[in-house]
């Protein structure tokens, strides 16, 4: 298919991250990822802003799964197989406090700053999240306050000291 092999290599990785900035482990995201990726090739030619598309299905993937997650389920195992999120998607530790930083905030903002850091602009946010443009500059306004914020208190923690 025309496009759809080098997408996937471009995106795969960074749709794991988006997920997992939207609380997903790296396991659950590599899942609804893989699955939005199944979807988005059976129709591959009708979609018109695939990094949008799949960004919009993965998560409701996740979601879906999440929510079907009612039952104790075995931990993965921890060593990283050929095909393991985990040998696709290094994370150093300054992302993984963004990660949880992003979790702290407040829905809105967190949905407007995930795909912010996803490189899309305020017009694509505000037609993917169904916002005005005007709603998605004042929640990334209010998003970069609160993760400055958050992130500086994590780093005084991580001292050892209260100085924020």
């Amino acid at each position: 298919m025309d496009g759809f092999d080098d997408f996937y290599v471009a995106e795969f990785a960074a749709l794991v991250r988006f997920l997992m900035r939207n609380g997903a482990t790296e396991h659950e995201a590599a899942d609804a990822v893989q699955e939005a990726f199944i979807e988005a090739y059976a129709q591959w030619h009708s979609i018109r802003n695939p990094s949008a598309w799949m960004r919009k299905v993965a998560y409701r993937r996740f979601l879906r799964s999440a929510c079907a997650r009612q039952l104790t389920v075995e931990k993965p195992p921890e060593t990283a197989g050929p095909l393991s999120p985990d040998a696709l998607v290094e994370l150093d530790e300054e992302t993984r406090s963004v990660i949880d930083a992003l979790a702290a905030l407040p829905y809105a903002q967190h949905r407007v700053m995930n795909y912010q850091y996803d490189g899309f602009s305020h017009a694509e946010i505000a037609d993917e999240l169904n916002m005005s443009p005007e709603a998605v500059r004042q929640n990334l306004c209010r998003a970069r306050q609160k993760l400055i914020e958050l992130l500086k208190e994590s780093r005084s923690k991580e001292k050892g000291t209260d100085d924020v």
